[in-house]
């Protein structure tokens, strides 16, 4: 087994080829056989063949189509025309056993293919009867021509439970506060961490709750339900950072504040209110962040939002939600606060820059980058893109 690219899957075929064949009276048929060997993450190492193989006229039952089945799991061929159309669906994740197989085409269309004739019966038996028994669908010879069969195999498919979309992986439906995972209408947008917690944010919230917080680690064990969750209602999280004990969230057009370890509000409506409050004279001034591109993070008792529409990163003071300085740099985007006197903040997907809050001073700390959208530092000060 070796790894292949998703894009690769279908790269691998047999050839088998009927050369000077007559079939069903029809002079000089010509069959070729391909046959695709396909796994979703891995493919056998399968080596190509090619046989000839004459039919004579007075063959009556058809065609044996044969391949090699790497392992035991399942195949399945369609029939199609020199011009590339399906003309019979020969087998549907048809169970094979590992070795040579061989499966035999009637040189017909597909068996239970519907009639224009059966098919306009069948509704009106609907209609009138409700559910009926589906009629026999009888098959046709295909026309004189050349045809290609095209198979696909895989291995037995198995699933496992991890979790449920909305609840993570505790029952899907109300027990208690801390059943509820994420919200119901969005996707998980926001993730911001501590030494104790990781606190994930989702959009597109109405009963569930748009934000919870997880012990990473929890003795070893698989995570189970939040430690707590919050922020329920018509809500959204789009960005969350975490400083000195609060978590502070941000919407397309609010900022708010809760406790890290309990999750319950803080601070007054300082700290709870459309993002047009955080200026002190918001004429002019971004009241929306972009919720693709703009970054939030925390430290050191202050807040940094990246407007990159205004080409403005803005620093506000964490106790009163207020801006205190703002500083100009071309498209911010991700953003990562480590200390009162180093920022990193990427910079027309392009570059990340460090900043020094308290001189203004910027520099380039990484530079040639593609696409950068995301932005972190760990705790031993490591940057990662």
């Amino acid at each position: 087994m070796k790894p292949i690219d998703r894009r690769e899957e279908l790269r691998r075929f047999y050839f088998l080829t009927f050369d000077n064949a007559t079939l069903l009276h029809l002079k000089s048929f010509l069959l070729r056989i391909v046959f695709a060997s396909c796994l979703f993450s891995q493919v056998p190492e399968i080596f190509a063949q090619s046989t000839e193989t004459v039919v004579s006229e007075t063959t009556s039952h058809g065609i044996p189509i044969t391949f090699e089945s790497p392992e035991d799991g399942f195949v399945s061929i369609v029939v199609k025309d020199s011009e590339g159309r399906t003309v019979c669906s020969l087998a549907k994740a048809m169970p094979v056993k590992k070795g040579g197989q061989s499966i035999n085409w009637h040189v017909g269309t597909t068996k239970h293919w519907w009639t224009e004739e059966q098919f306009g019966k069948f509704k009106n038996w609907r209609k009138n009867f409700g559910h009926v028994p589906i009629p026999d669908r009888p098959w046709t010879p295909v026309k004189p021509g050349s045809y290609t069969w095209k198979g696909i195999w895989r291995k037995k498919f198995s699933l496992s439970l991890r979790g449920w979309a909305y609840h993570g992986s505790s029952q899907p439906w109300d027990v208690a506060e801390t059943d509820r995972w994420g919200g119901e209408h969005g996707v998980p947008a926001a993730c911001a961490a501590d030494s104790e917690r990781v606190y994930l944010g989702w959009t597109g919230n109405e009963v569930g709750k748009a934000m919870i917080a997880l012990d990473p680690v929890e003795n070893g064990k698989a995570i189970q339900d939040p430690l707590w969750s919050q922020v329920g209602g018509f809500s959204s999280v789009q960005r969350i950072a975490v400083d000195n004990g609060i978590v502070y969230f941000v919407s397309a057009n609010t900022i708010a504040a809760i406790y890290a370890k309990t999750g319950a509000p803080h601070g007054g409506p300082e700290l709870h209110k459309r993002l047009s409050g955080i200026w002190e004279n918001p004429s002019g001034k971004p009241h929306h962040i972009n919720t693709i591109e703009d970054g939030f993070s925390a430290a050191d008792g202050k807040l940094y939002l990246t407007f990159s529409d205004a080409n403005l990163i803005a620093q506000l003071n964490a106790v009163t939600g207020m801006v205190v300085k703002t500083f100009s740099v071309s498209s911010p985007g991700a953003i990562s606060a480590v200390s009162g006197k180093l920022v990193y903040v990427t910079s027309d997907s392009s570059k990340v820059l460090a900043l020094n809050p308290t001189s203004g001073e910027f520099k380039v700390a990484v530079d040639g980058l593609t696409n950068t959208d995301c932005l972190a530092v760990d705790g031993k000060g490591n940057l990662c893109l």
